[in-house]
């Protein structure tokens, strides 16, 4: 979804943004951390694996990456490597309070988080 320089991705700024395909990402940052929720993957993968192996997906994630002062556009190549949370959810109406959730316990460090 990103075609702006100055969106989340690039600069340390909250974003929160949906289009007409019903497609959504939610960023926020607090200290060396970028929380994002957004789709949980490709909804046809999801699908399929669901058909051949019985497992199910849940649609929506919301993940938590250690960019440092950086931002998310700085560590895309490896983001599997600067994950440091992960939780999953199948409501759309609750994808904003699990973000919101996610991050309120961040900045209370409340959230256990899996440095490497």
């Amino acid at each position: 979804m990103c075609i702006n320089p100055s969106c989340g991705i690039h600069v340390r700024q909250s974003q929160e943004e949906y289009d007409d395909s019903g497609a959504f990402q939610i960023i926020d940052y607090h200290g060396d951390y970028c929380v994002v929720t957004t789709e949980n993957g490709d909804p046809v993968a999801q699908l399929m694996l669901m058909q051949v192996s019985g497992q199910y997906v849940n649609r929506f994630c919301t993940w938590v990456y250690r960019v440092g002062d950086g931002v998310l556009a700085d560590i895309v190549s490896d983001l599997e490597g600067h994950e440091v949370f992960r939780e999953t959810h199948d409501v759309r109406e609750n994808v904003k309070g699990a973000h919101q959730l996610v991050l309120a316990l961040l900045k209370d460090d409340g959230l256990e988080l899996t440095e490497s």
